[in-house]
């Protein structure tokens, strides 16, 4: 899969989290230890790939705005103002 607007790969993009980022995700400081959840390896990565999926979708959703402001901007024109003294 890539990015219709920028042609950047799913397999390229990056969440910018840690292993440690989604651990904190699930952590509970609480001394009720029923209260605590899960944080084995399984569950991390499956969290971690469920913020790639939807950082991905808003990565597309943003370069698909930001192509067709891109385009929408008329190109900057030189400006030509005339100046005293110039011999051209």
């Amino acid at each position: 899969m890539k990015c219709p607007a920028c042609g950047t790969s799913y397999k390229k993009f990056r969440t910018g989290l840690r292993f440690t980022d989604i651990v904190q995700w699930f952590w509970i400081n609480d001394p009720d230890s029923s209260r605590w959840r899960y944080k084995r390896r399984r569950t991390i990565l499956g969290a971690w790939h469920g913020a790639k999926k939807e950082g991905w979708e808003l990565h597309k959703q943003e370069c698909q705005l930001q192509r067709e402001h891109d385009d929408a901007r008329e190109p900057e024109r030189p400006n030509f103002a005339t100046v005293e003294g110039v011999p051209f």
